[in-house]
């Protein structure tokens, strides 16, 4: 969801168990800065790092991140473990 208000951070979150997902953040990245070229902070989150049928590595969430210029953070609803609390 694209906002009409100005935002200065966009949260981009994914599901590692779904390697298409992951393959949507650099397009959901685009379609925000499109939106508002001057956000300033962007998170990717990897969603559900419990599940053991894992498609897409920890390696793999940092480096898109990376490139993005973003924070990374992985978290897990069901397990209790959120991104915020590592930092």
């Amino acid at each position: 969801c694209v906002s009409e208000y100005p935002f200065e951070a966009v949260a981009i979150i994914y599901d590692v168990s779904n390697r298409q997902s992951f393959w949507d953040v650099e397009r959901w990245h685009a379609l925000a800065m499109q939106a508002n070229p001057n956000t300033k902070y962007c998170v990717v989150v990897g969603n559900k790092c419990d599940k053991p049928q894992r498609q897409v590595s920890v390696w793999e969430g940092k480096n898109v991140a990376k490139k993005l210029r973003a924070i990374y953070h992985e978290t897990s609803a069901k397990d209790l473990v959120s991104g915020w609390e590592l930092m």
